[in-house]
């Protein structure tokens, strides 16, 4: 009786183990039957979701002037097929300009017009475009069809606890025009015009083994995307313009299959003014086209980066920010006009989009729920050192006199070499409505031909101790002066 429990215990052993080693060698998968199986699913496809992120890495020259820009892209979009709408949140940084923009649109199809609905800076504007004959889901299932050589490696890999079938392809330049020209509707990025058709692009794919649906695509655009910028510089008329792109890789990655029921316009959004359908305003080409800028005759560097400020025409107007060939901007002067200093990004911190030319903010990196810290520059002239003095202690005064505010305590005015420049600050301290805390510092410096620079370094604390910053942080931020 024990012989025959340990015969039936060894079967069963050997049985599994030869059911593993056979399970193999049945008919293997190939390329090409699997991504006929993904495209019969992807075409059956109601509903679903992407996850958008690009690393770009470029250096522009033009006139003898070169800058490097690094733009990171983080979009989320969610879609269906009946009815046809989108929904996208992202946000895209910029390093020349040391900021980060957030941005949220909705496409929908409104009295058989394409209108997409997007939010920039807290402000929602329509525009309104011929509906696309083809609907944005079919676009991507017509991926899995294209008449690309597909290559299947050997071995699965595991992501996201997920078996995945990885392939290596390349993806034609007419498909990436398509799937941009979706971004740039659902986004308003501006990156339409860009002829596409000499563009191969190496890219991975990884296919959910069970499923048969796609889980991420990685794509190497970084070989191709120079002679493409080069070209769209060109059309644009900046065609002496320099474009090397040193790294441009785009992941995408699809989930949420079939699960959205439906995607609304939220009643903010469909109160905004509608603006003009035809060529979008801003976006990465359009800050390309029109931000390298000739010499105009009245700027103290050769050639200088303008960021439009204020406008929807595009134009130039007489709030527009320069940024130099260093990096540093031109910080100009409210009440005389031409008059300008320059000002670094101080380190740790990044430009305040609101901003304007006359009035720098920058916000600090280790900002905290409940705590931040801003530092703040402006431009003035003809005041001497006791008015500027007397400026600023009478804000002290009143923290001093209000009974809104309490623990004020106030260090009188020190000096700080900061740079090439002797600084004088005031620095003070307070309680305002008895749950929030303030240190300030109030610094002024006067150049030899009469610019009075004045620096403005805020902590704010709600309810608790300031804590993010000391007294090194002035070496930080009045270093940030360039002149």
């Amino acid at each position: 009786m024990r012989m025959k429990k340990q015969c039936a215990v060894f079967l069963t052993v050997l049985l599994a183990f030869t059911s593993v080693l056979f399970a193999g060698c049945g008919k293997k998968v190939t390329a090409e039957e699997l991504m006929k199986e993904v495209k019969a699913n992807m075409e059956k496809v109601t509903s679903m979701s992407m996850d958008i992120d690009a690393d770009i890495s470029m250096g522009i020259k033009q006139s003898g002037v070169g800058l490097d820009l690094d733009v990171t892209m983080s979009m989320k979009t969610e879609q269906t097929k009946d009815p046809e709408a989108a929904h996208m949140t992202g946000t895209v940084s910029m390093s020349l300009l040391g900021m980060n923009v957030d941005m949220e649109s909705y496409s929908v199809v409104e009295n058989g017009k394409y209108a997409v609905y997007t939010n920039t800076a807290g402000e929602w504007t329509r525009t309104e475009t011929e509906k696309p004959d083809e609907n944005s889901l079919n676009e991507i299932s017509e991926m899995f069809s294209q008449n690309e050589e597909y290559k299947l490696q050997d071995k699965t890999e595991k992501l996201d606890g997920k078996e995945v079938y990885v392939l290596n392809t390349t993806i034609s330049g007419e498909y990436m025009e398509s799937i941009m020209g979706q971004m740039n509707s659902a986004a308003n990025l501006g990156v339409g015009g860009a002829d596409w058709s000499g563009v191969k692009i190496d890219s991975v794919i990884k296919i959910d083994a069970e499923k048969k649906l796609p889980v991420e695509m990685i794509l190497d655009c970084g070989d191709s995307m120079s002679e493409l910028m080069k070209n769209a510089m060109g059309a644009s008329g900046s065609s002496d313009a320099e474009i090397s792109v040193n790294e441009f890789v785009m992941t995408i990655t699809f989930g949420r299959f079939n699960e959205i029921d439906e995607i609304k316009v939220p009643e903010a959004a469909k109160a905004a003014d509608v603006t003009d359908g035809g060529e979008e305003d801003g976006g990465l080409e359009s800050f390309l086209n029109g931000s390298i800028s000739e010499n105009d005759g009245e700027r103290e560097t050769d050639s200088a980066v303008r960021i439009p400020q204020g406008t929807d025409s595009g134009e130039e107007d007489e709030d527009t920010i320069y940024i130099n060939p260093d990096g540093s901007y031109q910080l100009e002067n409210f009440w005389d006009e031409g008059t300008r200093v320059n000002i670094r990004t101080p380190e740790g911190f990044a430009f305040n989009e609101y901003s304007d030319n006359t009035y720098f903010m920058f916000d600090y990196l280790g900002n905290q729920d409940f705590e931040s810290v801003v530092a703040s520059y402006m431009l003035d002239s003809d005041y001497t050192e006791e008015e500027m003095e007397e400026y600023y202690m009478d804000d002290v005064k009143y923290y001093q006199e209000d009974e809104d505010y309490s623990n004020v305590e106030v260090q009188t005015k020190q000096l700080y070499g900061g740079g090439n420049h002797i600084w004088s600050f005031i620095k003070v301290s307070y309680t305002y409505d008895e749950t929030s805390n303030y240190i300030e510092y109030f610094a002024w410096t006067i150049l030899e031909d009469g610019r009075v620079v004045q620096c403005e370094i805020e902590d704010y604390a709600y309810e608790q101790e300031c804590s993010l910053i000391d007294d090194s942080i002035l070496e930080t931020v009045l270093g940030a002066l360039a002149e």
